[in-house]
């Protein structure tokens, strides 16, 4: 990440990137009544019911609920009590959810603030929980603002924070309390560990990993590998796509191998226009990855 330490006016990019966040911040945030309380979003609706059955605190008196527990009584819940299954407050399935399939953590983690700050009313819970996943997209732009300026400099970083404040997916979904920008933000974060592991390597003078094939195969990489393994599966497909009855969605896969065809000549001809410096790094996050 050299272009991140020695990088000229990088003070000046700083600056504009907490403007870019300060509007981005902006676009997340205002607005997070919406709806005049009612549940337009399915998926909104449903996770505010589970999220309003949780309780992060738990009594002293044993058997005792929550919500008929005295308030000197009660206390937050233990890292042990929290893991059993069985009997935490915080489980969906002990709540009457026992279809719930999405992840637990943006729940848990809305629960105990809503709890530490006396928001845990269903109404004020349900903007408290817009603003969680509008937080989430903000440490979004912030991780590819730091991954982007360590690969190509701040002034790319710039820009790429800039797009993803504007992008309209984010914001539309800062308005709701889905799993979506949670998600989002942990595929950032493992992105960036992937960096960071690669400086480590760089650093450490483990380049056996990145030695350059000889010229036929340097023009190869982890992704056209990906996308020719993809085109040759689905070629056997298509070859025999007369036989519908034994081979289900013949023409299906005909139209796959020909998108896969167009996606890898499209990537050969990028990766012939990119740096060296960008192709190792490219190779070395593909194997840290896979």
């Amino acid at each position: 990440m050299n272009n991140f330490k020695n990088e000229k006016y990088a003070w000046l990019y700083d600056l504009l990137f907490i403007l870019v966040l300060l509007m981005a911040g902006y676009l997340r945030f205002g607005g997070v009544g919406w709806g005049e309380g009612y549940h337009q979003h399915p998926d909104e609706l449903f996770l505010s019911g589970v999220l309003g059955s949780l309780r992060a605190q738990t009594c002293e008196t044993p058997l005792t609920p929550v919500d008929a527990c005295p308030e000197d009584q009660k206390r937050w819940m233990g890292i042990g009590e929290y893991f059993d299954t069985d009997n935490s407050t915080l489980n969906p399935y002990n709540s009457g959810y026992s279809f719930f399939v999405y992840g637990t953590f943006p729940l848990t983690i809305t629960r105990f603030i809503a709890e530490a700050f006396g928001a845990d009313d269903l109404e004020t819970l349900k903007f408290l929980s817009r603003e969680m996943s509008a937080l989430a997209d903000l440490f979004t732009i912030f991780i590819l603002y730091l991954m982007v300026s360590g690969l190509y400099g701040r002034r790319i970083g710039l820009f790429a924070a800039a797009f993803s404040s504007l992008a309209v997916m984010q914001i539309q979904q800062s308005h709701f309390f889905t799993t979506d920008l949670f998600t989002n933000m942990f595929m950032f974060l493992a992105l960036g560990i992937v960096m960071l592991i690669v400086e480590y390597r760089e650093k450490s003078g483990e380049r056996d990993a990145v030695e350059y094939k000889p010229e036929v195969e340097e023009e190869e990489s982890e992704g056209l590998m990906l996308v020719k393994h993809i085109a040759s599966e689905t070629h056997v497909r298509c070859r025999n796509s007369s036989q519908r009855a034994q081979v289900p969605m013949g023409w299906e896969f005909c139209f796959i191998r020909f998108f896969c065809s167009v996606s890898g000549l499209g990537w050969r001809l990028a990766w012939r226009w990119l740096p060296r410096s960008t192709r190792q790094r490219w190779r070395l996050c593909c194997r840290a990855l896979f």
